[in-house]
């Protein structure tokens, strides 16, 4: 017998989805003064490799750093792999420089005349002066390793080095930098790590400043915030409020003073808890919010109150909390949710703009759809009312913050815009939208009063939306503008209003369908009783046989009129 062939079959292929298998990490640079160009650091994280690339606003791909793009390294497990980024300052070199002339004085003190002899008598030349961009702090972009240590890499790729120490070795899970009005000069980051510590680096000397002792035994954090209060005395300690979260959400008070003198020496940085909040069932992140996300310069102005918010890509809410920073009695004390954001489903990320005027802008992305939701943030709100015991269940008191407006991206022509990843607020009215992965496209949006948004129009490569009142709604594509699809925003209405609403319509839609059936089976019944020559007498119980037409309009007349006074009844 011969061999028996196998059946052809198929092969199989398996669909993979980047994004479960891949981590994406997002972060605009600051918009400050100093700063000057701005960036923005997209890495993807994927099994194989880590991929870091820094792009200025007109979507140009200024520097590229990977993994695997050591050739000194051979085993994978020795590659660098990202667990978190944030921007960073560098101070000046200066006292480098200053140190460099000092010396350079000393030595030529000691060659004395031979030097000036050997130079032909000339005087020695005093060392070059430092050019005015080296006087300037450096914008850095810090990478946290799983080795423990931290990355520095400059956005243009020109330089880059690494921040390590023997007693760092878990991975670096959150980075920070100081919200303090000398946060270029002091070259102060600081890291959260996956074994429950954190510590302070100092940049520019590559040392590690101090490590956080009394802390709450978390499994890890997954964000932290850090905001320094002014010294009462010029060189002495500065207070230094911690804001660390994992599911609930942590908030401690420390005394940070100078670098110990002695060189490797860390100090140990005593931390005292001041409050908690309740947070959300995910991990979640937070941002400064209120007068805690600017920097004052005088003792008299500390904040007595920090405010924050938290999100989680799990949880449709963005919280707003504010806590006391005095030193509780007994117990810590228990934060103060004062408002809330809903979107439709979780929070990729959320923004808050920088402190101006009475009220701030808050800007959340959905992970879901990457719409973004914009709303005002106030800087204080009124106390409520002591809700009673029922009603505490429901977070009575808690303000919903009304959505301004909500910047959207419509399908056009059976193609799908790629939704936003990451906001960053400019100075003035102006916030910069990312759209996209590896491939940013970049949005600025103009917002004048809260109002809905109109079509996109080019300006030197950028797409701006801008603001037209809510009382012409009419969006239309601005002339010259170089992109097909339509980004505009709805101007969102009350929840409650459109569930009404909603409720309104399916219960017309319903009697709608039903009248208009019992319409045709009444037209039906009357031709047929009208064309049979020898028709059955009529069961006394069936009356549609003796309905005439004109009955049957007066009965859907009174069909809708009935609809529309119960529309009445249920609207506000």
């Amino acid at each position: 017998m011969g061999k028996k062939s196998k059946p052809a079959t198929a092969p199989r292929t398996t669909a993979i989805n980047p994004a479960a298998v891949a981590t994406i990490l997002t972060a605009f640079s600051p918009s400050t003064a100093a700063a000057g160009p701005s960036y923005y650091a997209h890495l993807h994280a994927a099994p194989d490799a880590h991929t870091l690339r820094v792009y200025d606003l007109d979507g140009k791909c200024v520097s590229r750093w990977a993994s695997n793009a050591n050739p000194d390294v051979d085993d994978e497990a020795d590659e660098p792999r990202v667990k978190s980024l944030a921007w960073c300052w560098v101070p000046p070199a200066s006292s480098a420089h200053d140190g460099q002339a000092d010396g350079a004085a000393a030595a030529d003190g000691k060659r004395g005349k031979k030097r000036r002899k050997s130079d032909g008598g000339a005087a020695a030349d005093s060392p070059a002066k430092p050019s005015s961009s080296a006087l300037k702090p450096q914008l850095m972009l810090a990478l946290g390793l799983e080795s423990g240590a931290v990355l520095l890499w400059h956005p243009l790729g020109t330089a880059s080095r690494t921040l390590s120490h023997p007693t760092s070795s878990s991975p670096v899970t959150a980075l920070a930098l100081p919200v303090s009005p000398s946060a270029s000069a002091d070259g102060h980051l600081w890291s959260a790590h996956q074994d429950g510590a954190v510590r302070v680096w100092d940049v520019a000397s590559g040392a590690l400043v101090g490590k956080v002792g009394g802390l709450a035994e978390e499994p890890r954090w997954d964000d932290l915030l850090v905001r320094y209060e002014p010294a009462a005395d010029e060189g002495g300690k500065r207070t230094v409020h911690l804001v660390l979260s994992h599911l609930s959400l942590h908030v401690y008070s420390l005394h940070l003073g100078a670098a110990s003198k002695k060189e490797g020496k860390v100090r140990d940085l005593k931390a005292t808890e001041l409050g908690r909040c309740t947070g959300h069932v995910e991990p979640c992140s937070v941002r400064w919010a209120g007068a805690s996300s600017s920097a004052v310069d005088s003792p008299s102005d500390a904040v007595d109150k920090l405010s924050f918010i938290s999100y989680s890509p799990t949880d449709r809410f963005v919280q707003v909390w504010q806590i006391a920073t005095s030193t509780p009695t007994s117990s810590p004390h228990i934060g103060l949710l004062l408002a809330r954001l809903g979107t439709d489903s979780g929070v990729a990320s959320a923004t808050v703009s920088p402190l101006a005027g009475a009220a701030q802008a808050l800007a959340a992305v959905d992970s879901a759809t990457g719409n973004v939701t914009l709303s005002a943030l106030p800087l204080s709100f009124a106390p409520a009312a002591s809700p009673s015991k029922k009603a505490k269940k429901h977070a009575a008191g808690v303000v919903a913050l009304e959505v301004q407006c909500e910047v959207t991206a419509p399908a056009q022509g059976g193609r799908s815009e790629a939704g936003v990843a990451e906001v960053a607020f400019r100075a003035g009215d102006e916030a910069v939208l990312c759209r996209g992965g590896v491939k940013p496209v970049f949005e600025v949006v103009v917002r004048p009063p809260f109002a809905s948004l109109v079509l996109p129009s080019s300006d030197q490569g950028l797409t701006t939306l801008c603001a037209r009142p809510a009382r012409s709604p009419s969006r239309s594509m601005a002339p010259g503008s170089p992109r097909s699809s339509s980004h505009g925003a709805r101007p969102a209405s009350s929840s409650a209003t459109a569930r009404r609403i909603l409720r309104v319509q399916c219960v017309f839609f319903i009697l709608s369908a039903a009248t208009s059936t019992l319409t045709r089976s009444l037209l039906t019944s009357s031709r047929l009783s009208s064309s049979s020559s020898s028709p059955l007498p009529p069961p006394a119980s069936s009356p549609h046989r003796t309905t005439s037409p004109s009955a049957v309009a007066q009965a859907v007349a009174l069909q809708r009129a009935h609809v529309v006074d119960r529309r009445r009844d249920r609207c506000p």
